[in-house]
């Protein structure tokens, strides 16, 4: 399996975490985890896209992908305290920054994935924790147009092509086979 559709359960993401020795990435990574935010855009947040009042993150189009229309990522409690935390410490630029307070760049990142595939032998990467974030909610019911929205598409059909992996799940499948609702 590509480590890009990889989905990863709350185990396997707690020991992705645990070989990373810095927290710097782990708030990255957390932050994809609770919002499914494209990776592109997570190495971007500034300060500036935060809604505070209203738990999200509004990108400009300009800085949104496709650039017609803003990008909004609302923010679980979780990813609000990541984020109010990373801007009060980089009020301008980007909020995420590595050990040497420099922003993340995609080869840093995938750096950092490579120490974590030298200890547990497998291959990670950000999108995979998009793509875990999408059958997790999926999975918790959330229905499928809240969850193409919440992942910054315009409809599902991304969403039934690309993203999730609920019919790899075994347990989840026989579960739901055996429901006589």
């Amino acid at each position: 399996m590509q480590p890009r559709s990889r989905t990863l359960s709350e185990e396997e993401f707690a020991q992705v975490l645990a070989c990373v020795p810095n927290d710097q990435f782990k708030d990255l990574a957390r932050f994809v985890w609770y919002t499914g935010a494209r990776p592109q855009e997570a190495i971007r947040i500034e300060a500036r896209h935060l809604d505070k009042a209203n738990g999200r993150l509004i990108l400009p189009p300009a800085e949104a992908k496709g650039k017609r229309k803003p990008r909004i990522i609302y923010l679980p409690p979780e990813a609000l305290e990541i984020v109010l935390r990373n801007a009060a410490a980089h009020p301008d630029g980007p909020i995420f920054r590595n050990t040497k307070g420099r922003p993340w760049t995609a080869y840093a990142v995938s750096c950092t994935f490579g120490r974590v595939k030298a200890k547990l032998g497998e291959r990670f990467c950000l999108y995979a924790l998009r793509h875990s974030y999408a059958t997790h909610q999926l999975q918790k019911r959330v229905d499928p147009i809240t969850l193409a929205h919440l992942l910054g598409h315009s409809d599902t059909s991304m969403l039934a092509k690309v993203y999730v992996n609920v019919g790899e799940d075994v347990e989840y499948m026989r579960e739901k086979a055996a429901r006589r609702k």
